[in-house]
């Protein structure tokens, strides 16, 4: 049986972006995710960059975007809590 929790009101998968520069942190993610077979879908990022130029293209085709950011606070160039500024 599925948890209800995972699967959206509209029936589609939930759509997870993942923002991580330890790879090993990154994979434990990933086969976590994985358990929940295709209710989720996940994309993963390791650079800050990468996710500000995603967030501005997605910001023009909403439908585009994720129902959950998993975003590592402790990131390289561009921190975390930087990042959420800029989100916000």
């Amino acid at each position: 049986e599925e948890p209800d929790v995972i699967r959206r009101r509209s029936g589609k998968p939930l759509s997870v972006l993942q923002v991580q520069h330890s790879p090993a942190v990154s994979l434990l993610f990933s086969k976590a995710s994985a358990s929940f077979g295709e209710d989720i879908t996940l994309e993963c990022l390791n650079d800050p960059e990468q996710l500000m130029d995603m967030l501005c293209r997605h910001a023009q085709q909403p439908d585009k975007g994720y129902d959950l950011v998993v975003l590592d606070l402790s990131l390289p160039k561009i921190g975390g809590l930087a990042l959420l500024k800029n989100i916000k």
